[in-house]
């Protein structure tokens, strides 16, 4: 299996069943409803609905660098507002992360393997090591959202 087929394998785990870690990316949101995916239990802290949108436009950064744009983030679209916390767009929301995600896979699928250690066009890391990277980043997040919904 060559290199890019398994970080996309591990990308998919991750979101999917967790990996290693047993916590599915995916279903950490998933586990939530709108109310409590608004709710803000930290004061000063982010919701689990503004990191879903935050892992969404990471996910889509991740996807033109791999597409060769030097993407840089303003912290609006690093970290955007949700819109008023209903089912219905929360349901959006969690569909929106499922489509940004199988574009970032597939965006990994047609990265060249002879390419993964070349610098990304921002000069500040490989494909290999951004595309890891967007895993480690959902994981984290992942972790965050777990620990806002508490026991």
């Amino acid at each position: 299996m060559d290199t890019v087929n398994r970080l996309t394998d591990h990308l998919q785990s991750i979101y999917a069943d967790g990996g290693w870690t047993d916590v599915p990316v995916r279903g950490v949101f998933e586990a939530l409803d709108h109310v409590e995916a608004s709710a803000r239990p930290i004061p000063g802290r982010h919701t689990a609905w503004e990191i879903l949108l935050h892992l969404d436009a990471w996910h889509g950064a991740v996807r033109r660098r791999l597409q060769g744009e030097v993407v840089l983030l303003s912290p609006e679209e690093d970290w955007p507002s949700p819109p008023a916390s209903t089912a219905k767009s929360w349901q959006a929301a969690l569909e929106m992360l499922d489509a940004g995600f199988e574009a970032l896979l597939d965006a990994v699928r047609s990265f060249p393997d002879d390419e993964l250690f070349k610098q990304l066009g921002d000069g500040r890391h490989s494909a290999y090591e951004t595309i890891s990277g967007i895993g480690e980043h959902d994981l984290y997040h992942a972790g965050q959202v777990t620990l806002l919904k508490g026991p």
